[in-house]
Order: structure tokens, then C-alpha cells, then sequence
């Protein structure tokens, strides 16, 4: 299996571990700062990203996918309880407190990643521009002599659905990106963003 498919793998396992909700020594701690569910609305609000929480967490993933191979190979038809413990102990020894902590923190670097994505996607999309273009290029086929009545009212009914699609979609993107802040404030995005690059090698996203 490749290092990023184990990667995606051990951390597949974190989350459906995690949320089960460990009895170990560890997690019980961090679950006086971390709701149960690492995943949850609490949880992901409490953590703050900065600059010594984005370096231990890029550490981590780069442990897991070094020594996730060899966790798999060991395990064989062992539970997974056995990738857990193992998967705990990389974890713990990049700094974290546990995988409930570790989990709360991959969660919330992802949210912002998507947040500034996605912002910047939206930022390059001119929606006046798109609306104006559409108007005059239906402005011009209405302006054929040859155009029948029927023809004129499908077209009319296209420019409304236009309009109307256009102006959902930007509300839309604008809600979508308000829920996001919930996860991902503008201090964690910008965190993110100064280490995008580090991410994206991490990731094997290049």
C-alpha cells in the first residue's frame, strides 16, 4: 500500500477510533478539554492553530505515514484496537496528548484549508460580470428578426432562471462560507495559509 493511501488509512481508523471514545489513561485527560467526540462542534472551536501546533501536527502526519506501513504489516488480522495503541504511541511521541487531541487538530487544519480554498475561489468569481454577459448574449439572439414568439418566450424564461440561479448561487457560497468561520476563524486560515505549501507536500498534493 502507498504511503499516502496508509496515511489516509491510519487516519480513517483515528477518527472511527477516537469516536468510540478510548478508556486509556490519555484520552480520559484530554477529555476535560476535548468534547468525546473529537470531530464535534466543541471540540474544533477550543483548538487555536499557531505556528508550534502547525509544526508538531505536520511532524505527526509525516511520522504516520513513515511508520504506518510497518503498523500495517505487523498487524495483519490483529484488531485494530492494536493499530490504535500503536497509532497512540506515534502520536504521544510527536507531542500530542493523545489521538482525541491529534483528531481535533487534523479537523480543524482541514476546515480552514477548505475555508481558504474555497474563499479564494470565490473571490475569482465575478458574478455581475457572468450575469452581464449572459444578458447581452440573450439580448442579441432576441434581436433576430427571425426569432418566433414561442422561441422569445423561452428565452425570457431563461434569462429569469438565469438571474434567479445566479443570485442562489452567490447567497449560497456566502452561507457556505459563514458555516465554515464556525470551524475556521480568520486567525486559523491565516496560520494555514502560511503553511500551505508544507501541507500540500505532506499530503503529496504536488
Amino acid at each position: 500500500m502507498k504511503n499516502l493511501q496508509m496515511c489516509m488509512f491510519l487516519l480513517i481508523c483515528l477518527l472511527v477510533l477516537a469516536s468510540c471514545g478510548s478508556k486509556n489513561e490519555g484520552t480520559e485527560a484530554a477529555q476535560e478539554e476535548i468534547a468525546d467526540n473529537p470531530m464535534s462542534e466543541e471540540a474544533i472551536v477550543k483548538i487555536k492553530l499557531n505556528d508550534d501546533l502547525m509544526k508538531k501536527y505536520i511532524n505527526a502526519i509525516k511520522v504516520l505515514k513513515e511508520k504506518g506501513q510497518e503498523i500495517d504489516n505487523n498487524a495483519n488480522a490483529i484488531s485494530s484496537l492494536y493499530q490504535y495503541s500503536q497509532i497512540e504511541s506515534l502520536v504521544k511521541e510527536t507531542g500530542f496528548k493523545n489521538i482525541n487531541e491529534f483528531v481535533a487538530v487534523h479537523t480543524k487544519v482541514v476546515w480552514s484549508m477548505v475555508s481558504f480554498q474555497s474563499g479564494e475561489e470565490i473571490k475569482n468569481i465575478d458574478y455581475d460580470k457572468a450575469k452581464s454577459e449572459s444578458e447581452k448574449s440573450l439580448e442579441e439572439a432576441l434581436k433576430d428578426p427571425n426569432l418566433t414568439e414561442e422561441a422569445k418566450k423561452q428565452l425570457e424564461q431563461a434569462r429569469e432562471l438565469m438571474n434567479s440561479s445566479l443570485s442562489q448561487s452567490k447567497n449560497s457560497m456566502q452561507q457556505y462560507l459563514e458555516q465554515i468561520k464556525k470551524y475556521a476563524t480568520e486567525e486559523d486560515v491565516a496560520i494555514v495559509k502560511h503553511y500551505m505549501e508544507d501541507l500540500k507536500k505532506v499530503y503529496e498534493m504536488e
